[in-house]
């Protein structure tokens, strides 16, 4: 497989993924309190092992991200503010020319927010996935939320899976049949999603 990025001229990923985690961070990623709990960093870890990246999506500012991105150990693209923008780290996908604003470590690109703020704005979400897509090829892109408003995520995923949270599970469900709907509820549903992807 070619792992050279189409429009840049540097290595890009030293581990070429097959399976991405694209997940949403409220009431799946986080407890109550925003932290990552033990049995998330646990999976994070089994994932990361077995290269499979795990990509935080948030409403969160920028800081808030990479903070939980440093609890659960992992320094992976990420998507903030609602879609607002989308951080990668610097070279991660090869030389990115005219891409974004470099920013301590990171390449900052700004994107088209949504028009409504209660939901999630696919622009970042889609030039993500297609810059795995250059990269890697056959990558298969597994979506995990629980909220309406990151449903967008489900949309472009080709494994979508939604976590219990007594909110929107439901109506997610409905919209996405296909979807796999956990048993657990939270950070117990996600922990049983991820590892179950892992051995798939």
């Amino acid at each position: 497989m070619d792992t050279q990025v189409a429009i840049g001229v540097a290595e890009p990923l030293k581990q070429v993924p097959s399976l991405v985690v694209i997940t949403a961070v409220d009431e799946s990623v986080c407890t109550a309190t925003g932290d990552a709990s033990e049995d998330i960093r646990e999976a994070v870890a089994v994932l990361s092992s077995r290269q499979i990246p795990v990509v935080l999506s948030s409403h969160r500012p920028a800081a808030e991200v990479r903070a939980l991105q440093a609890a659960l150990g992992v320094t992976e693209p990420f998507i903030c503010d609602g879609g607002g923008a989308l951080h990668l780290p610097t070279g991660y996908f090869g030389a990115l020319p005219g891409f974004g604003q470099r920013q301590e470590g990171w390449d900052v690109i700004a994107c088209a927010t949504s028009r409504r703020d209660t939901d999630e704005s696919p622009e970042a979400l889609r030039l993500l996935v297609s810059l795995y897509r250059m990269c890697a090829g056959e990558v298969i892109v597994v979506g995990v939320a629980s909220h309406w408003r990151d449903r967008v995520l489900l949309r472009e995923a080709d494994v979508p899976i939604v976590v219990r949270c007594d909110a929107d599970e439901q109506r997610l469900a409905r919209r996405f049949p296909a979807a796999y709907l956990t048993e657990q509820y939270g950070t117990a549903g996600w922990v049983e999603a991820m590892l179950g992807s892992a051995e798939r």
